[in-house]
């Protein structure tokens, strides 16, 4: 229930911040995972509010770390469709014409690999691979796939945070995160960025 609340804060100091700097923020929910949930999502955007979807910022993320003998196929299925199928949905609805911007977060996990990870790891590693190759079939769309350590807060609980550190592996703060997300997307000209010490 904590989470839900605290949820529901992120999102509305986020619509508090966009409307603030000038914009507009509409907010829709939907099951990235399921095909017709984000149909349904973006029949919204085009038709109640009279917008197409210029840009793309996959964020979502689920853990179920575990050693690979003792996962189950459904935790994978979990981790690894909350990026990918996540993702593939979104880009079988949107007007890929119209897309100018696309964003994945992955994570050094899918760069470096992480003990009890192997399904993140793959998932992630898979959208680092998808943003390159999206980056030639769609030459109009500026695609970025960020590999970030662990950030504090959201996926990284008191329990990752200790084990990271106990590893030497830095949590990144939010602000100066959100700081090098900016720049990452407004003055580099790579495609997958690599941020924090992992490894």
């Amino acid at each position: 229930m904590l989470k839900s609340v605290e949820g529901s804060r992120a999102v509305n100091e986020s619509i508090n911040k966009i409307n603030q700097a000038g914009g507009t923020a509409y907010y829709l929910t939907c099951d990235a995972c399921n095909e017709n949930q984000v149909a349904s999502a973006i029949r919204t955007i085009k038709d109640e509010y009279n917008l197409d979807v210029t840009g793309i910022v996959q964020a979502a993320g689920v853990l179920r770390d575990k050693m690979v003998q003792n996962k189950k196929f459904e935790d994978f299925q979990l981790v690894y469709n909350t990026k990918i199928v996540g993702l593939r949905n979104l880009l079988n609805h949107v007007n890929r014409q119209k897309l100018r911007h696309l964003v994945v977060f992955s994570s050094l996990a899918g760069f470096w690999g992480n003990k009890g990870q192997s399904d993140y790891a793959m998932a992630n590693d898979v959208l680092n691979k998808a943003a390159h190759v999206l980056s030639t079939i769609i030459p109009t769309c500026r695609v970025r796939a960020l590999d970030f350590g662990p950030w504090d807060g959201g996926m990284v609980n008191a329990q990752l945070k200790a084990m990271f550190k106990s590893q030497g592996v830095e949590i990144i703060p939010y602000t100066e995160g959100a700081q090098i997300v900016a720049a990452m997307l407004t003055d580099s000209k790579c495609i997958q960025g690599l941020v924090g010490n992992w490894g």
